[in-house]
């Protein structure tokens, strides 16, 4: 018998109950900060259109979509992304808000990875997405809140790195290139490849001003007052000289949220130029070397389903996230401990019932067993961390504390009672 059927498909993993209570919790702790700043939760269907992910401008390839049929002959997609769907919402549901619309969102999204077989092809995103507002105070706001979900749910070192696209778009308008040669250009920047660069500059003739400009691109990098003094110093048109006066502005609110210790400004970061309209940024953990978090200023991409609204937002890989908590020894799982295990003959069952119901009313943790055998049960109470171990006679009730080991014997009525003290 092929044994492949009884295994999950690669790329994807069972989530058993001691990481899965852990990344509850933690997807509980981004909920509460989401809210906190008035975003408000929504969901968006699992299954889209193929055309409409392949027509929108985003950050999904092709290829890495997982695609299917429907019984009407329609390809399909799994969802491979949230902001876009959420775009095409805050577009439909435009009369319900007149200013600012904030959502919040905590979902699966599937993506194909050829680059790594073994890399997750599902998994939990959650993010905000900030609608109307063109301000470098909405920008500060996403990535002040990204920085604080990241801080309060267990980590300790983080970077944020953050880059402003228009500044490379209005460098590259300098430069006579074909669109192949831009991806290229684009490619060689990214990974800071300076003698890949050389000879790409050479080899196309670049004007003097635009190739001194390009070769300091992936330079500016690190130290936040040094990057923007030399950016200013390159700037060959107003879009650039904007780009940079509108990160500076941002930059200088963040600093009023007393972040400046998590935040670097990096220049470089000019990938998905045909989507994101301003500031970009990505969040790293210590010791962790994937991206745990992305997001930037997206302005033009409602424009596709019918009306501008400005917009920024930023997604957080929680699978992500979670390994890079675990590869600095901080603990997602707390043990989930039962207050009673309270076990019963025949005789007492309907009383061991109401009992267990009221105290799992009054939010304690309870689990019932017909009687067994005191040995098999004060092993099971042991191995579980049980706090009290209860055991209903006829017309006697044993309990023991797991904790002090102290024991007492009482009456049915009396344990009653003894729950209200």
């Amino acid at each position: 018998m092929n044994t492949i059927f009884y295994k999950v498909p690669t790329g994807t993993s069972d989530e058993f109950y001691e990481f899965f209570q852990g990344k509850e919790s933690i997807v509980k702790n981004f909920k509460k900060i989401f809210k906190s700043y008035a975003y408000k939760q929504i969901s968006t269907p699992v299954f889209e259109y193929y055309d409409f992910f392949v027509q929108s401008p985003g950050t999904i390839k092709k290829d890495e979509l997982f695609k299917l049929v429907d019984i009407n002959g329609d390809v399909l997609v799994l969802r491979p992304d949230l902001t876009i769907p959420i775009a095409r919402m805050a577009v439909e549901n435009r009369k319900k808000f007149k200013d600012y619309l904030k959502l919040s969102y905590v979902s699966k999204v599937f993506r194909i990875d050829n680059r790594e077989s073994e890399k997750k092809k599902e998994f939990t995103q959650a993010g905000v997405e900030y609608f109307g507002n063109q301000s470098p105070d909405a920008d500060a706001e996403v990535i002040n809140i990204a920085i604080k979900t990241l801080l309060s749910s267990g980590a300790e070192k983080i970077q944020i790195d953050i880059g402003q696209s228009s500044f490379y778009k209005g460098l590259i308008d300098e430069v006579d290139l074909s669109e192949e040669e831009k991806d290229r250009l684009r490619e060689i920047i990214e990974n800071k490849n300076f003698v890949e660069l050389e000879k790409f500059l050479i080899f196309n003739n670049i004007d003097a001003a635009a190739k001194e400009a390009i070769v300091k691109i992936p330079e500016l990098y690190g130290n936040t007052e040094k990057v923007i003094s030399e950016a200013k110093q390159i700037c060959l048109n107003r879009d650039m000289e904007e780009a940079i006066e509108n990160l500076e502005k941002v930059y200088h609110i963040l600093l009023d949220y007393g972040y400046e210790n998590y935040i670097s400004l990096d220049l470089g970061l000019i990938n998905h130029l045909d989507y994101y309209t301003g500031v970009i940024f990505k969040g790293y953990m210590a010791n962790h070397g994937r991206i745990v978090l992305s997001g930037g200023r997206y302005d033009k991409l409602t424009e596709k389903y019918g009306e501008y609204i400005p917009a920024t937002g930023f997604g957080i890989n929680v699978d992500e996230f979670i390994l890079g908590l675990k590869k600095t020894g901080i603990k997602t799982y707390k043990e989930h401990s039962t207050d009673y295990l309270i076990v019963y003959s025949h005789v007492n069952r309907k009383d061991v019932i109401q009992i267990s119901d009221r105290l799992r009313n009054d939010g304690f943790v309870v689990e019932t067993d017909s009687f067994k055998g005191y040995e098999h049960h004060l092993g099971y109470a042991r191995e579980n961390g049980i706090r009290k171990f209860v055991i209903c006679e006829a017309d006697k009730v044993f309990v023991e504390d797991m904790e002090s080991l102290e024991k007492k014997e009482m009456d049915i009525e009396s344990f009653r009672s003894s729950l209200s003290q």
